[in-house]
């Protein structure tokens, strides 16, 4: 792992970078991981994450895609919201409830289907955000060998 400094690169005016970081995978000679990490100008921190995705070609690493995570992290949390309130982070954290109660339930019209269900605290504004991307039509050493004839005479 390889940590760079701050004056090896330009200010940004919106965000105080507090370390960059870049990983090498030395057996395969390829960029392993670079990570940004910045705190921005709402004192939001963020953590941005970068992994190439390769594919073996004839035995060499060729990159075919990379991988980009962003951890945003929110100072504090939206003013408003009640303090008492049940979260739920994921589908498996809802709470299930008996066959006898949901047919009460349903018998007394207390029943109300949710379609846009939305997990995590509304107040909190962090989030993750994944972004995938795949190259396509890849190839290799496909230049003629007059371009390099002209750039060299």
């Amino acid at each position: 792992m390889l940590e760079l400094p701050n004056n090896l690169f330009p200010d940004n005016l919106f965000e105080n970078i507090i370390s960059r970081k870049i990983s090498f995978d030395l057996n395969q000679e390829t960029l392993a991981e670079v990570e940004i990490k910045a705190h921005l100008s709402d004192g939001t921190t963020e953590t941005t994450t970068i992994t190439p995705i390769y594919e073996l070609n004839n035995g060499e690493p060729i990159k075919v895609g990379l991988l980009t995570i962003i951890d945003s992290i929110a100072p504090s949390l939206i003013d408003g919201f009640p303090n008492d309130r049940e979260i739920y982070n994921s589908i498996e954290d809802v709470p299930t409830m008996s066959l006898n109660d949901y047919e009460n339930l349903e018998e007394t019209g207390n029943i109300t289907e949710i379609n846009d269900f939305i997990f995590g605290d509304p107040a909190d504004l962090s989030y993750t955000d994944t972004i995938l991307e795949i190259y396509q039509d890849i190839e290799i050493n496909n230049v003629p060998d007059v371009l390099f004839r002209l750039m060299f005479n």
